[in-house]
């Protein structure tokens, strides 16, 4: 529909962005299936929302809110070389740029595709 080309247009143009919630005390969540699929995480998890609130420390309180799910990454360069920390082995050095907000070890991971999280 035209709709879905004008939001993809916006997304090309890094004016739109598929996001996701980041569970708080009083997190935004979508309308529709998405927020639906928000809804059954924090139930299936047992996540209790009062507990992202801290009385006592209320600058440690989580609000929540959203968070882009996709992060464009700009200036990637690599090398391969001799490992400095292991004697025979190569070593890939990876350099790039994330905006702010992003979390370089999601990229990393993305790159790595390792089967077990504790791999990383």
């Amino acid at each position: 529909s035209g709709n879905i080309e004008k939001v993809n247009y916006a997304i090309g143009r890094g004016k739109a962005a598929v996001t996701g919630a980041v569970v708080g005390y009083d997190a935004m969540f979508v309308k529709g299936v998405m927020g639906e699929i928000d809804h059954a995480v924090i139930e299936d998890e047992k996540i209790d929302v009062r507990e992202f609130t801290i009385p006592d420390l209320p600058f440690l309180s989580s609000s929540g809110g959203r968070r882009t799910l996709l992060a464009p990454f700009t200036g990637f360069k690599w090398v391969c070389r001799v490992d400095d920390l292991n004697a025979g082995k190569l070593a890939v050095y990876l350099s790039f740029t994330l905006k702010k907000g992003c979390y370089a070890t999601s990229l990393l991971r993305e790159f790595m595709k390792a089967d077990k999280i504790t791999a990383y």
